[in-house]
């Protein structure tokens, strides 16, 4: 023992009581306690070695008491002085630094703190998205709502790659490194630095074991707080370099699995990070950037000064929907019916060789290459082929083992958690637009019965409405196949399915941000689903759109938009029928333009009408050149058509709308929709281009005669005025109310009514039938074929309308005055329509279409 228990003063030591023996051999006993051998010496061999040398007799019970009561020695640290050390080894290890920990005056074995950080290693658990309410706490230091979108998800929520985040986080938040907050340590606990390290010096040894697990912690509670949802405390976990590399691996994930899902079943059966167009060489950046790029500003007031090298197509897409046919089926003949069995050069291929033939892969960028995949590539699902690139890691150029975030970890928290990952799989299907994805992914959640209320897919799929795909189809199949509870509450803003459509048309066809249409979100700086085009000219993995992004741009610049085309009103309206179709009342009040009053506090709530000529509004003063609000006309007569109330009243305060409220006195009122465009149109400026104010005065007759057909009047009121094509004994009749409705749709031009459940929204009115049946004629027949085309086909112009509004007179639209349009009702509900909504061959009587440019449909 070296010397150790041999009396130095036995005359001393035998003249001392048995208390003050224990102060007498304290050094010793402390040595060898917790010093000698590293304090691998056992109690028993102390005391043995005591009673040898000394002749100190003391039980096991006063050992422990002396030591651990009296004199506080420990030989083991405690588990909660063991995470502060580990947490303050694995921030010093994020920031390149050696560790060495002294507890008690004595250095630590990294050994026993290694021990310590396998043990609290755990499987990460699946994936469980934070609540809403969560998100929105006050006591979160760092919240992301406003640049992640789609709470309750996790994979969904990466859209955009870091440099777009950067551009949307604030400088403070983007700055935040964890290393710039000391991790305090107990006060028996030292944290060294090791003598033998220079950070001066380049070529240091390699990371200590003890490192190198700091780190692999740092790592895995990384992945946990990710697979929790708690994002914001996740991004607040890394450095700046840190978050580029991770987002980056997030968001090249989200588009491939964007990618895999908007062609599923079709070409590629694998988007690997060669066939995405992540070079292995490539630095974190996705796709480069173009030069001489500037920023583009947040408010709807400020024009964008974005002028990229890429830019997408000028004319939209259009989508054109045809009635199903039921085909009988009739099996293919073998291709081995005509070989002769008796001889075997006619046998060119055996049926065993022709189902287990491979499947090539065709080339990722030649889209003419592609085929439908064999029924036997169809067996690994969708959501599974997530699941296993998350394992493989084949869609990314970055190597897992270098990222900050333990990426095995993620894959297997995705793969416990199979009802989440079925939602994020059904999140891409609806975002990419794959019809027949979605359908598939649907009908599995409604098979398994998980909840999809808090993902909204109804509210989903009118954001990412694919106007030039699938135009309303997504958004009538999850109508069909979801019940009533996910179809009618409103999201967590407040917001209808309605609301969500009218922010795709200001999106598309404006400069607005989101804070212009609900003050709840004026710290989101851009709309959500940006990335797809209801038009068809771009997409989340378009060329364009992912230079826009590498660019450090999140959102896209008004340069690209183009006036509310008919692309986007077809898609729009059509989605409102369809609302209606499947029970949905559009009478909702609306989310978006709510306001308080300042001086009684009273909430300020739109109804839909109020909330469409507000985005009409937006339309006119920063929407785009040539706005004539066609397409705002077309979404009226649809939602008037549809159950929107011409007569409902709204609170209004115009103050508040404009930011001028009184706060002295209330100065809201109630208006109607008419009412209420009336008092905006006071405040039009001459500037304002002409066909804008032409539009804006055609919306305002049409709520007006909307209104006066709905009024709570006689039937028919005496005020309604009849056209000069009635001899006067039909005008008599007219005016009076005593004329049957039959009878004057017959003298009208109208068929008779569409169904016996038809509520005759537009009344006797001898314009709004024929208005409503006209616009949708020209939506489904006409679209531009070069960019200097008119908007408007020459078969309906909007100045003569007006005329013919204003001077009381018959309309004069090339579709009525040249009996271009097959019979419809009243309403506007053409009589072959039996699809759920018109198409094409409903309403022309004879060919005069010029939407049969296939390379643009």
């Amino acid at each position: 023992m070296d010397g150790l228990g041999q009396p130095t003063n036995s005359q001393l030591y035998k003249s001392l009581t048995f208390k003050e023996k224990w102060d007498f051999l304290k050094p010793e006993l402390k040595q060898l306690y917790l010093e000698e051998k590293e304090g691998k010496i056992s109690l028993k061999e102390i005391m043995n070695i005591m009673k040898t040398n000394w002749g100190f007799d003391a039980n096991e019970s006063q050992y422990k008491y002396q030591f651990r009561v009296k004199w506080g020695w420990k030989k083991s640290i405690s588990s909660s002085k063991k995470v502060r050390i580990v947490e303050r080894g694995q921030q010093r290890a994020a920031g390149g630094k050696p560790t060495v920990v002294i507890y008690k005056g004595r250095q630590v074995d990294p050994k026993k703190l290694r021990r310590f950080i396998k043990e609290i290693f755990r499987e990460v658990g699946p994936l469980v998205p934070v609540s809403h309410d969560r998100l929105k706490s006050p006591s979160r230091q760092l919240s992301t709502t406003h640049i992640l979108p789609h709470d309750n998800t996790i994979l969904l929520k990466w859209s955009i790659p870091y440099q777009s985040i950067k551009s949307l986080l604030s400088a403070p938040a983007d700055s935040f490194s964890p290393s710039a907050m000391t991790i305090s340590t107990p006060s028996d606990v030292g944290i060294r630095t090791p003598q033998t390290y220079d950070p001066g010096t380049p070529n240091q040894d390699p990371p200590s074991p003890l490192t190198v697990d700091f780190k692999k912690k740092t790592a895995i509670d990384r992945a946990s707080l990710f697979v929790r949802g708690d994002h914001a405390e996740f991004i607040k976990s890394m450095t700046k370099m840190e978050r580029e590399t991770t987002i980056t691996w997030l968001h090249q994930f989200w588009l491939y699995a964007f990618k895999t899902a908007k062609h599923w079943g079709r070409g590629p059966r694998t988007w690997s990070a060669d066939a995405l167009g992540f070079a292995r060489t490539q630095s974190p950046t996705p796709i480069q950037s173009p030069a001489d790029s500037g920023l583009m500003g947040a408010s709807s007031s400020q024009k964008t000064q974005f002028t990229p090298n890429w830019r997408p197509p000028d004319l939209c897409r259009w989508s054109i929907h045809v009635r199903f046919t039921n085909y009988e089926g009739v099996a293919s003949p073998s291709p081995f019916e005509d070989t002769d069995p008796n001889d075997e050069s006619t046998r060119t291929i055996w049926p065993e060789a022709l189902r287990d033939s491979p499947y090539e892969d065709p080339d990722p960028n030649d889209e003419s290459t592609w085929t439908i995949w064999p029924e036997a590539l169809r067996d690994l699902p969708y959501e599974d082929r997530l699941v296993q690139n998350l394992a493989s890691n084949d869609f990314t150029n970055l190597q897992p083992d270098k990222l900050p975030i333990a990426t095995r970890y993620v894959a297997q928290a995705a793969q416990c958690s199979p009802e989440q990952m079925l939602k994020e799989s059904l999140g891409f299907a609806i975002m990419s637009g794959n019809e027949e994805l979605v359908h598939e992914l649907a009908e599995k959640t409604t098979q398994m019965k998980i909840d999809l209320s808090d993902m909204y897919p109804l509210h989903m799929a009118a954001t990412y409405l694919h106007g030039a795909k699938t135009c309303c189809n997504i958004l009538d199949d999850i109508l069909e196949l979801f019940p009533p509870e996910i179809r009618m509450h409103p999201d967590e803003h407040g917001h209808t399915v309605l609301d969500n459509l009218m922010q795709v048309v200001l999106r598309a066809h404006s400069n607005c941000s989101p804070g212009d249409v609900d003050d709840t979100l004026k710290e989101q700086q851009r709309f959500l689903g940006e990335e797809i085009d209801i038009c068809g000219r771009w997409e989340a993995d378009s060329d364009c759109y992912c230079n826009l992004l590498a660019t450090g741009n999140s959102r896209v610049p008004l340069t690209w938009k183009h006036k509310f085309c008919h692309t986007s009103a077809q898609a729009i309206t059509h989605c409102i029928r369809n609302l209606e179709n499947r029970g949905l009342s559009l009478d909702q009040p609306s989310g978006l333009f709510s306001k308080y009053c300042s001086n009684c506090g009273k909430k300020l709530q739109l109804m839909p009408l109020h909330a469409l000529i507000c985005v009409a509004w937006l339309l006119a003063t920063a929407g785009c050149e040539e706005e004539d609000l066609f397409g705002i006309l077309a979404c009226v007569l649809s939602l008037i058509a549809n159950g929107g109330n011409p007569c409902e009243t709204a609170d209004i305060s115009t103050g508040a709308l404009f930011g001028q409220e009184c706060s002295t006195a209330c100065d809201h009122w109630e208006m109607r929709p008419s009412d209420f465009a009336e008092t905006l149109a006071t405040s039009f400026r001459e500037e304002l281009p002409k066909v804008t104010r032409i539009g804006w005065a055609i919306l305002h007759y049409v709520l007006r005669r909307a209104e006066q057909e709905n009024d709570l009047q006689p039937p028919w009121a005496d005020y309604y005025k009849v056209s000069s094509r009635f001899t006067e004994d039909e005008k008599i009749l007219i005016k009076g109310g005593e004329l049957p409705l039959d009878e004057f749709e017959e003298l009208s031009g109208y068929f008779r009514a569409c169904s016996q459940d038809c509520t005759r929204p537009f009344g006797k009115d001898r314009y709004l039938g024929h208005l409503c049946a006209a616009v949708q004629t020209e939506l489904l027949n006409y679209r531009r074929l070069n960019p200097g085309d008119p908007w408007i086909s020459r078969h309906f112009n909007m100045e003569i309308l007006l005329k013919d509004l204003e001077n009381d007179s018959a309309i004069t639209i090339g579709y009525l005055e040249q009996s271009m349009m097959r019979p419809y009702c009243v309403c506007g509900r053409f009589q072959l329509t039996d699809y759920k909504v018109t198409i094409r061959e409903d309403c022309a009587k004879y060919y005069f279409t010029n939407l049969d440019d296939y390379h643009l449909t």
